[in-house]
């Protein structure tokens, strides 16, 4: 027997492996010898250790959902900054949601939440400023229409009246009145497209009995269109231009003025031409490229393609085909998405 240490010691006996534990017994030169299976202690402590075990994967377990989700928490939310800060197809993103309980992210949150309320407010204060600057842009355009028309009528109502033609004194007074009523629009800057020609015919019969010329309108417009919201005298000036450098030149000083529409895709195309005397080759280049002067006979082209492109943008153009003898023809295309409501804010901002 070895000495008794008080340790546990291994043995083999007859091929089974047993535990052998010795001790002293005390003012005795005895020794108290425990003896057990190997097999019997190991099938006493499984249950102890597979408990054990559990506890330790269960916490192991609890630790690594709790990394999961409180990372999966952080990069969600990063990532839907991120995705607020790349979003393209608005002008602004949305405001990101803030929490009560305020960490890192929470900060940079609501650093980028305020970030957006002061980009907006800038955003708005330049709408409003350009607002105010096409605004007076457009009251010049407008102020620059027709400088003369009023004075040239009054002096023609100054003459009619001195020669006794009463009745036709009333009736280009009416017509004057009419033209202006609707030129003058309590303020507005659009239009509807029928009162565009109420402009128009008004606007014709006067120069009819100032130049005693013998000219035809003929509109050849479905009623929906008659509807359409336009920018203010946007076809009068091409009439004029029709009546003064088509008609007004031709011998006889008769023809025929026609106005038509038509949808073609998303556009709105307005269709004005002439039987006069029409364009030479080299001048209707100069008048389709904006090469021809802004000032002169023509300016009132030049003013409608600028006023069309304060409201419009570039997705409006004005053209012409001309053969010289055959007469001209000046083709208006317009945006036709969202025309009613755009052009209706816009109406209500100017008046």
């Amino acid at each position: 027997m070895e000495q008794a240490d008080g340790s546990a010691h291994k043995i083999s006996i007859d091929r089974r492996q047993y535990v052998v534990y010795a001790e002293t017994i005390d003012d005795t030169d005895w020794y108290l010898v425990h003896v057990k299976p190997y097999a019997q202690i190991i099938s006493s402590v499984m249950p102890q250790t597979a408990l054990y075990f559990i506890l330790f994967l269960v916490l192991v377990l609890s630790g690594l959902l709790f990394i999961y989700f409180f990372n999966h928490n952080f990069l969600d939310r990063l990532a839907s900054l991120k995705n607020h800060l790349s979003e393209k197809n608005q002008a602004l993103p949305d405001l990101i949601r803030e929490r009560s309980k305020s960490d890192e992210i929470d900060d940079l949150i609501h650093s980028f939440n305020d970030l957006l309320k002061r980009v907006d407010r800038l955003m708005k204060e330049q709408y409003a400023m350009s607002t105010q600057i096409r605004e007076l842009e457009l009251k010049a355009l407008y102020e620059q229409i027709n400088p003369h028309f009023l004075y040239n009528t009054m002096s023609m109502i100054n003459f009619m009246a001195e020669e006794g033609q009463i009745e036709k004194v009333s009736q280009v007074i009416e017509a004057l009145s009419k033209f202006y009523k609707f030129t003058l629009s309590q303020g507005r800057a659009t239009i509807l497209l029928r009162e565009e020609i109420q402009i128009i015919d008004a606007y014709v019969l006067i120069q009819k009995m100032r130049f005693g010329l013998d000219v035809q309108m003929i509109y050849d417009v479905k009623e929906p269109y008659m509807d359409l919201i336009i920018p203010k005298l946007t076809l009068q000036p091409l009439v004029e231009n029709a009546l003064v450098h088509g008609i007004l030149v031709k011998r006889p000083r008769s023809g025929m003025i026609k106005m038509s529409v038509m949808e073609k895709g998303q556009t709105y195309v307005i269709i004005v031409e002439d039987d006069g005397v029409g364009m030479p080759e080299d001048f209707l280049k100069h008048l389709n490229d904006g090469s021809l002067a802004t000032k002169g006979s023509h300016y009132g082209i030049f003013n409608i393609a600028e006023r069309l492109r304060l409201y419009y943008g570039e997705s409006c153009s004005i053209h012409f085909e001309s053969e010289l003898g055959s007469g001209t023809k000046a083709i208006l295309s317009i945006p036709q998405k969202n025309n009613h409501e755009d052009l209706l804010f816009l109406a209500e901002a100017d008046g």
